[in-house]
């Protein structure tokens, strides 16, 4: 029986050589292979979101928190931007923080004009 391995070479005018999505430039950046097509499904940093996931949304595919905002990138509504909307993202986590008082049986917290 023969096995037949299919070696996939650098193309300087195609960057996405493996063709998985993620373009070469950003793979080498974050240490994933440019002529591997199946590291574009893993999650490198177990933020819940696949390494293409996370070149679609600009974030680091190797950390869980890419503006270090305390926030994991797959939880956060505006995952590059620690201060530019820092007032939307207190909102979302006052309700995320909600949700758990509530559905732990504590006191209702609201915000704003009662």
């Amino acid at each position: 029986m023969m096995t037949m391995t299919m070696m996939v070479y650098p193309n300087p005018s195609d960057d996405d050589d493996d063709n998985d999505g993620m373009s070469d430039t950003f793979e080498n950046e974050h240490n994933l292979d440019p002529s591997d097509s199946s590291d574009a499904d893993v999650d490198n940093d177990s933020d819940g979101l696949t390494n293409l996931q996370e070149f679609e949304a600009g974030t680091d595919p190797n950390d869980t928190d890419s503006d270090g905002d305390g926030v994991d990138d797959s939880e956060d509504p505006f995952p590059n931007e620690m201060e530019g909307r820092a007032s939307l993202k207190a909102e979302y986590l006052a309700r995320q923080l909600q949700k758990v008082l509530d559905a732990a049986g504590q006191p209702v917290m609201r915000a704003g004009p009662h």
